[in-house]
């Protein structure tokens, strides 16, 4: 069996994914609204005109919230949502980015841990010490 030691290989020509998005369903999970979300969203602004990104003294871009109505796009799957724009959403929801889209699934445990009086079944968090 062949295992690479390379790091692993983005697609950096990957413009925008359309694919059914679960943020709607992500975003009722955590009681929070598409606004709130947005106004974690950190974004180049751009100017409404000419469309250029704006530039602070400095040369840094400017930044500030997403605009609700891109975000709400989005969301119901109107609008594309680039890897960049998803890394920000799943960040601000505090979530993988894999949990964003429709088809994702978390990890189950081979062997679950199931209460032997009700039948209910446990979910165990490891964690390492980091001691040194």
């Amino acid at each position: 069996m062949f295992i690479s030691r390379k790091k692993p290989y983005l697609c950096t020509k990957i413009k925008t994914i359309m694919t059914e998005l679960r943020i709607k369903e992500i975003l009722k999970e955590k009681g929070m609204t598409a606004k709130s979300l947005a106004e974690r969203i950190l974004v180049t602004k751009r100017d409404n005109e000419t469309k250029e990104i704006k530039k602070n003294a400095d040369g840094t871009p400017q930044m500030g919230p997403m605009e609700t109505q891109q975000l709400n796009s989005i969301i119901n799957g109107g609008k594309g949502a680039s890897l960049n724009t998803l890394q920000k959403i799943a960040s601000a929801l505090d979530v993988p980015m894999a949990s964003l889209f429709a088809d994702y699934k978390p990890e189950i445990v081979d062997h679950p841990i199931v209460c032997p009086k009700c039948g209910t079944r446990l979910i165990v968090k490891v964690e390492q010490d980091h001691d040194e």
